[in-house]
């Protein structure tokens, strides 16, 4: 995302510089090619033959590819990059409108059902059955993925598989086992405007709990109520992630380097979440925390009550 949506392009190639392949694509659209500069990726270098930068006024622009018609490339708005609030949080935890989810699966070993063997390549006798539970397509949960240079970011995720394995045939220790693993996501379900405050702050779902009633009370205390029962092989809520204020430790994730918050983290989300029970996220003392939230908690009155841990 931030390839083209930045305040100012940081890696731009003149189109008439790139390889060959790329000139011809951009020829076979039409582009102009001679003095025209074009954004590149900065994962990879590739030009964005669709793309070209004023030397002017430095501003980018976009070729839509169904008209040709031209459109300015919008900088993220001041709450995507102002302060220290959101550095850690990738563009599609906000702007992803939804990700399928998948809760409760069972998959059993059926001896005498026929199957097909793909490795022999024949029809055998055994096979596996999965059966499905409950498909929802909703905001996606959210926990944290670590970067090649170890640095954390938070980034989406859907339920990857949460599922009783049914072995039932010999040569197996245990004859069921258990599995609540979550996978990072990119659901390509782009929007323009984000998601609100309290979708990621007072949500037990996009923190990791699952779904149900998140509540602060003027005591200072934050509850939880699950929608969905417990499950019995680790007495967690169907389609949570973690426990309320709990951490896991166990395999958590179908990618290593994927988590779901801390504690640590989880206290963090959910003391902005106490101040957005009362305060709405317009106003000016929550878009001062977005700079400084520390300053901002120094300064509340005898009225405002932080969570009790």
């Amino acid at each position: 995302c931030s390839d083209c949506h930045s305040k100012k392009a940081s890696s731009t190639r003149l189109l008439s510089e790139s390889d060959f392949e790329t000139q011809k694509i951009a020829k076979a659209r039409n582009y102009r090619i001679e003095n025209v500069r074009v954004i590149t990726t900065k994962k990879s270098g590739y030009p964005l033959v669709n793309t070209f930068v004023d030397e002017k006024s430095h501003k980018s622009y976009l070729i839509k590819k169904s008209t040709n018609d031209t459109a300015l490339i919008k900088s993220p708005l001041p709450i995507c990059i102002e302060g220290k609030a959101h550095e850690r949080l990738s563009c599609e935890s906000c702007h992803s409108a939804w990700v399928s989810q998948c809760i409760g699966c069972h998959t059993s070993y059926e001896a005498e059902t026929k199957g097909y063997d793909m490795l022999s390549n024949q029809d055998r006798n055994g096979t596996w059955i999965e059966y499905a539970s409950e498909g929802l397509a909703e905001l996606p949960i959210l926990g944290m993925r670590m970067n090649k240079d170890s640095s954390l970011t938070i980034g989406t995720f859907a339920p990857g598989m949460i599922m009783n394995l049914d072995h039932n045939f010999p040569g197996f220790e245990k004859e069921t086992t258990f599995h609540r693993l979550y996978a990072p996501v990119s659901a390509h379900t782009t929007i323009r405007k984000g998601r609100n405050c309290k979708s990621c702050h007072n949500s037990s779902l996009a923190i990791g709990y699952g779904r149900g009633k998140l509540e602060f009370s003027m005591n200072g205390h934050w509850s939880f109520y699950a929608e969905y029962q417990d499950n019995p092989n680790d007495k967690l809520p169907e389609d949570a992630w973690i426990g309320f204020l709990k951490e896991r430790n166990d395999l958590v994730s179908t990618r290593l380097n994927m988590r779901p918050f801390t504690v640590s983290e989880q206290k963090k989300i959910l003391q902005v979440g106490s101040c957005l029970s009362c305060h709405d996220e317009s106003s000016s003392v929550m878009q001062q925390s977005l700079v400084d939230f520390e300053k901002v908690l120094r300064r509340r009155s005898s009225k405002c009550k932080l969570p009790a841990w």
